[in-house]
């Protein structure tokens, strides 16, 4: 028992020291981004966020300190005000007024008020566009860190019993924290919050899977519908997190096919609990939906639009693709790498990258992952799907597996065919971070 306590001490012990190193890391990156925010020369060619914030600060006697601290924090706040930083900001202030600001994030503009009056408001007085602009920026980097260290545990529980399970998470972890989104992940953006609740609720359906093969099925189910609802809170932040109902439909089939061939209680109530999971994540893209719908499509409208009536658009754009196919590439082939591994058996050794990672977690991951490139491809301004991918757990997974082959061949002095290096991907999410935050912060594009 003495031997296993302290078996038990010196893995938690372990762990924090990981942990300790990820933050450092986190802390190392963001400095660099924010350094480069700053120094971009200004005003930019875009003058919207002068505008916006001009008069909201009011100036007073400050002590020295605090006011070089406002002047700081004010600066910051400018630069990061970009693109559709400024539609959050401004809704986070007044709420929705016109029909195209709904395409902004309902779950995430609601998150960055809140921030603001309980705790913005106690500090600072009277309201200032300033204030919902730092909620939007305190709120999209504690999601960063937050989705960092959960990617780092949704890695370990993924992983196949190996030695190397903790560098792939370690890896994963530090991949997400370069992730090519940049500095949208540090504004006032929506995709901070939605990678969190994407990787949380990921968390938690594996780990429902998990207690299921244990047989513990009352517990699986719980976390099912846990999932479901964390899912669903993600796509009241971007409308993309309904893909992760596939999930669910997967698993309902599997169930289905399971319940044909032998009538099962418990699978009954895993069919159950599948399908209020997924009317779960779909709900959370028809709630914001419906509120916008009342206030410009009934009665309670004054002057209906005249889309209305009307059916869903059809609309395909792709405008920016090469921009975007590095991206793609990275989602497309790291879903190709999940579905593959799903004929592989989980217990089967092998010396190949597919080791790794858990079969069944990974096959689950891949397919919202593809559905989301081939959108971006025939239906987005396919741009975005660079910032999008953060949310997307897989292709961490692939490049650290394949980072950790790499080092294994190199170690046997044998080579494993068909892989890209590692190293090229990561060169190129650090410049494309580091380029896109000079050209994010001088409000150029891409956006």
């Amino acid at each position: 028992m003495a031997s296993q306590s302290n078996s038990s001490t010196a893995i938690s012990h372990k762990r924090w020291q990981t942990y300790i190193k990820i933050f450092a890391m986190f802390a190392a990156w963001k400095f660099i981004l924010c350094l480069i925010a700053i120094i971009t020369p200004s005003p930019a060619y875009d003058t919207s966020t002068m505008i916006i914030l001009l008069h909201s600060l009011e100036d007073r006697n400050w002590p020295t300190l605090w006011k070089i601290t406002i002047n700081t924090l004010s600066e910051i706040c400018e630069r990061l005000t970009r693109w559709d930083a400024i539609y959050f900001s401004k809704i986070a202030q007044r709420g929705y007024i016109n029909e195209q600001e709904w395409a902004f994030g309902w779950g995430y503009t609601q998150l960055m008020t809140a921030v603001r009056q309980v705790a913005l408001l106690q500090v600072y007085q009277p309201p200032s566009l300033y204030l919902d602009v730092l909620s939007g920026i305190i709120i999209s980097n504690t999601c960063h860190l937050i989705s960092v260290f959960v990617v780092y545990e949704l890695t370990l529980l993924s992983s196949k019993p190996h030695v190397h399970s903790s560098n792939l998470a370690f890896l994963t972890s530090s991949l997400h924290i370069l992730s090519p989104a940049g500095l949208f992940l540090s504004a006032p953006y929506s995709e901070s919050l939605f990678s969190a609740l994407n990787f949380i609720g990921s968390y938690l359906y594996i780990l429902s899977l998990k207690k299921k093969y244990l047989e513990k099925q009352t517990l699986s189910c719980t976390l099912v519908i846990l999932g479901a609802f964390t899912f669903a809170l993600g796509c009241t932040v971007r409308s993309n997190g309904v893909l992760n109902g596939i999930i669910f439909l997967v698993d309902l089939i599997i169930e289905l096919k399971t319940l044909l061939r032998r009538f099962n209680i418990t699978c009954l109530c895993r069919i159950l609990c599948l399908g209020i999971g997924g009317l779960i994540v779909a709900a959370g893209l028809v709630f914001p939906q419906i509120i916008a719908w009342r206030q410009f499509c009934t009665s309670m409208a004054s002057h209906p639009g005249e889309w209305c009536e009307h059916g869903l658009p059809s609309v395909s754009n792709v405008p920016l693709f090469l921009l975007a196919f590095p991206t793609l590439v990275v989602l497309l082939q790291s879903g190709i790498w999940g579905i593959r591994m799903s004929g592989k058996s989980y217990t089967t050794p092998s010396s190949t990258i597919n080791s790794f990672v858990n079969c069944a977690a990974a096959l689950r991951m891949a397919l919202p992952q593809i559905l989301l490139a081939t959108m971006a491809i025939f239906t987005y301004h396919v741009q975005i799907v660079t910032r999008l991918s953060s949310g997307y757990v897989l292709i961490y997974w692939w490049i650290g597996s394949i980072f950790l082959q790499e080092r294994l061949d190199d170690e046997t002095n044998t080579h494993t065919p068909g892989t890209i290096k590692s190293v090229w991907i990561v060169r190129w999410m650090v410049m494309y971070s580091l380029i896109q935050g000079v050209l994010f912060a001088g409000f150029l594009p891409p956006a």
